[in-house]
């Protein structure tokens, strides 16, 4: 009876422990910035406009002051990656019309990080750039 056991535990382990010792996938750094012809203020709405109708996505915080947007994916398969889903974003003032949005440089390299600031670029009205 202990020998079976054992044996079971055995197979488990070796069917378990792969899994663990899978090789991460390196995510691409996204460092893009898009720059737009327009004042902080028109540019921080449209941007937090185009995030709030991002699918799946939903406004986490947001901070006028800073140029700090943040943004949460709903639709993560697993509890144990909820934190890696929140993404930032960063519009700031380059001059008195211009202004940029970037990736935060802690959500440069997320996942979906891409997906988001090309989401951005798309939505923004193109007369912006």
């Amino acid at each position: 009876m202990m020998k079976k056991i054992l044996m079971c535990v055995a197979v488990l382990a070796c069917l378990y422990l792969p899994g663990c010792s899978s090789v991460h996938k390196v995510l691409p750094v996204h460092d893009e910035v898009l720059l737009y012809n327009k004042p902080y203020d028109l540019t921080y709405m449209n941007t937090l406009m185009a995030l709030n109708a991002k699918p799946g996505w939903e406004l986490e915080s947001t901070d006028k002051e800073k140029g700090l947007i943040t943004v949460r994916n709903t639709e993560y398969t697993r509890f144990d990656d909820a934190d890696k889903r929140v993404i930032s974003i960063l519009v700031k003032r380059v001059d008195r019309e211009q202004t940029s949005v970037s990736l935060a440089p802690d959500s440069r390299q997320r996942l979906s990080s891409g997906e988001i600031i090309d989401w951005i670029g798309d939505r923004l009205p193109s007369d912006a750039r």
